[in-house]
Order: structure tokens, then C-alpha cells, then sequence
């Protein structure tokens, strides 16, 4: 099938690696470089997206995380309407961002749901055109309880889950009642394994490796995995995470794979898995940008054997569950046994992988080529 030139609207901080990303491949199809309008300005109401939008385009909407003053202006967004017991800043301005300082995650939501509302509305009024975000079912994407939920209950494999604390001594009381001694906790509304954190407790001695630092009361998060063996210093650091929405969830085990620990993220474009990449850790989180690499695709399939057709199976049916949503970027954790595998998570963003390929297209080519099978005749 040949790919027709569409006019494309991009809603991004302008000078973002994903910007820049896709409209390299505009450029490598030929085809006429996207405008783009950021958010802020879309905020600010200097903007009118129903004049801007041409008739038959795309409108392509990007994360906000590469800038501070983007992400300023979503918990600006979302102050009023984060509900206790939630931690709320009214001075967003004094949040030092660029150092890694975790926000407030449950104002940091509602402002992104205020902003799919704004966008929702003015798009309304826009010449037909094509999006590549469906609103409702990105903010269950961005809301790690409601994916695994949802998951669960189409009988996708997800680990247990356990409710959610509100301190540290209740995930003990959690732990106990569940029996599990290992567990993963997660920012439910984070990416980029954010706030994230393995625990381990066995009779007097605990563990945990984490992304996050405590400095003076508050929480950032550090670009290399930070080990933990005190009681007083967890008890600290998750005392201060349950002041966000949390998911919590077993600590799965993953299989080992060139000498060090994998998963995998998959990217499921039109519910169908296309480009995928292997990552490889020294420990429970495996993002690249915490140093970790990524691994030889075609030898863990080979590995894998017919097991690797049961997780693109999982992934086709995890998307399934969200319908009307273009592409997510799935995390999948495969067991020791090789022969068993578990979902983690789904990112409504999740599409941004520079060199990985599936039948000759990267993320961006695929998903123009997707819309264009689901545009109507």
C-alpha cells in the first residue's frame, strides 16, 4: 500500500527529541513538515484549534515530560480538582522539575484530564480529521490501577495486586494479609519507572532498590538505581510516595538473558504488535535511561521458541481492551521459566523508540500507515 501525503498537526513542546523525531520521518516519506502547537499556548487560549486543524489531517498529540514549563502548567491545571488524600502544591512555580523533583502525580493527572478536555472541545468544532490519541482511554492507559484491572478481568496475565496504602506501616499490613514479601511499588499516574520502587522484607531485614532519592522531605528521582537496607530510610521514602496514587503489585521475577535480567517492550500499533525491543538490567527496573541495554531480539525469540507467539498473542488481546486507541507501548516481563509471562504496563505514549523497526517501518511510519487503513472510504 502507498502512504499519501496528509497534513499533520503536532500538539508538542515545539523543541522536543519527539518532534524532532517525527518530523525526520515526515521527511523520510516525502512528505510536508507537521505544524506544531504547544500546549502552553493552547492553555494560554493563543491558539484556536479549529482553525488550525486542516480538512483530512492528523493531529498527533505528544508528551509533555521534555518541558518544565509544560509540566508547570498541567499541575496548574489540575490544582482544584486533585482530591484528598492527595499531596497538592498551589506554588508550582517553587517545584524544582529540572533537578528530578517528583510532582505531585495525582494533580499532575487532573491536568492532563483538563487538558484532554480543552483539546476534546476545540477539535469538536475542527474540519473530519484523524487523531492519534483516543482521550478517555489514554487516561485509563495513564492510570496503572485501572490498566492492570482491566487487564485482569479480560484474564490477561498481571501480578497480584494489593490495595493501595496510605502509609508505610499499611503496605506491611498489605504484605501480610497477601502473604508476599516481595512487591513493586509504582506511581500509578508515572512512566519512565518514576518513583518506582522493589521491596523485599524478610523477619527483621529489608531491602529495596528504588529510582527514588529523599532529600530535605521531598522526593526526586535519580538516573541510576539507589539500594536501600534501613528501615527508617524506606519508611521515609514511602511514607512520602503514599501521598500519591500508588499501585502495588508482586514483585514478579524475570528471566535472565545474556547474563543480565529482561523485558520487553512491545509497541502494538492498530491492536497489531509491531516493533519490540528486548531491554536488559542489573536490577527490577530495566529503562534505558537508568544505563541499561538493549538485547538481541532475534536470539530471544529463538529462545523463546512458540512460547514468543503466546506473548504477541497477550499483547494483541491487551490491546483489545482499548479499542479506539491507536498504539501504547506495552511493558512485558517474561517469567524464568521462559514458558510464562506477566503485562506491567501500558504507555499511551510509549511509541518513541529511535532505530527499532518492524517490516521496514519505525513507530511513526506505521502508525500514519494504520491511520490510513482506518480512514473513511
Amino acid at each position: 500500500m502507498r502512504l499519501s501525503p496528509r497534513p499533520v498537526l503536532i500538539i508538542a513542546p515545539p523543541d522536543s527529541r519527539r518532534v524532532r523525531a517525527f518530523q525526520a520521518s515526515l521527511r523520510h516519506l516525502g512528505w510536508p513538515e507537521a505544524t506544531v502547537v504547544s500546549h502552553l499556548d493552547i492553555i494560554g487560549q493563543k491558539v484556536d484549534l479549529a482553525r488550525l486543524v486542516p480538512e483530512g489531517g492528523v493531529v498527533r498529540v505528544e508528551a509533555s515530560g521534555e518541558c518544565m514549563h509544560t509540566e508547570r502548567a498541567l499541575l496548574k491545571l489540575g490544582q482544584e480538582s486533585t482530591e484528598a488524600p492527595y499531596d497538592v502544591v498551589a506554588d508550582v512555580e517553587s517545584l524544582d522539575l529540572e533537578k528530578g523533583r517528583i510532582p505531585p502525580s495525582r494533580q499532575w493527572y487532573q491536568g492532563l484530564k483538563a487538558f484532554f478536555d480543552l483539546l476534546d472541545t476545540q477539535l469538536r468544532d475542527a474540519p473530519a480529521h484523524q487523531k492519534t490519541l483516543d482521550f478517555p482511554e489514554a487516561l485509563e492507559l495513564f492510570d496503572k490501577r485501572i490498566t492492570s484491572q482491566k487487564w485482569d478481568d479480560a484474564g490477561l496475565p498481571v501480578p497480584q495486586r494489593l490495595p493501595e496504602p496510605r502509609s508505610f506501616d499499611e503496605l506491611l499490613e498489605h504484605m501480610r494479609a497477601s502473604g508476599l514479601f516481595r512487591v513493586f511499588i509504582k506511581l500509578a499516574h508515572g512512566s519512565s519507572a518514576s518513583g518506582a520502587l522493589a521491596l523485599q522484607v524478610s523477619g527483621r531485614k529489608i531491602r529495596a532498590v528504588s529510582t527514588v532519592e529523599r532529600e530535605q522531605g521531598r522526593l526526586y528521582n535519580s538516573r541510576k538505581l539507589l539500594h536501600y537496607d534501613q528501615w527508617s530510610d524506606i519508611r521515609s521514602i514511602m511514607d512520602l510516595l503514599c501521598r500519591h496514587p500508588l499501585q502495588v503489585e508482586a514483585w514478579v521475577p524475570k528471566a535472565s538473558f545474556q547474563g543480565k535480567l529482561i523485558d520487553l517492550r512491545v509497541v502494538v500499533i492498530g491492536q497489531t504488535p509491531m516493533q519490540r525491543m528486548v531491554r536488559l538490567g542489573q536490577g527490577p527496573m530495566t529503562n534505558l535511561h537508568l544505563g541499561n541495554d538493549r538485547g538481541d531480539l532475534e536470539a530471544l525469540k529463538a529462545l523463546l521458541g512458540d512460547h514468543w507467539d503466546s506473548i504477541e498473542q497477550t499483547c494483541q488481546r491487551a490491546m483489545q481492551v482499548f479499542p479506539k486507541t491507536l498504539y501504547a507501548g506495552l511493558d512485558v516481563l517474561v517469567r524464568p521459566s521462559l514458558r510464562q509471562h506477566a503485562l506491567l504496563e501500558g504507555n499511551a505514549f510509549g511509541d518513541y523508540h529511535r532505530n527499532v523497526f518492524w517490516q521496514g517501518m519505525d513507530t511513526f511510519t506505521a502508525e500514519l500507515f494504520k491511520l490510513q487503513e482506518m480512514q473513511p472510504c
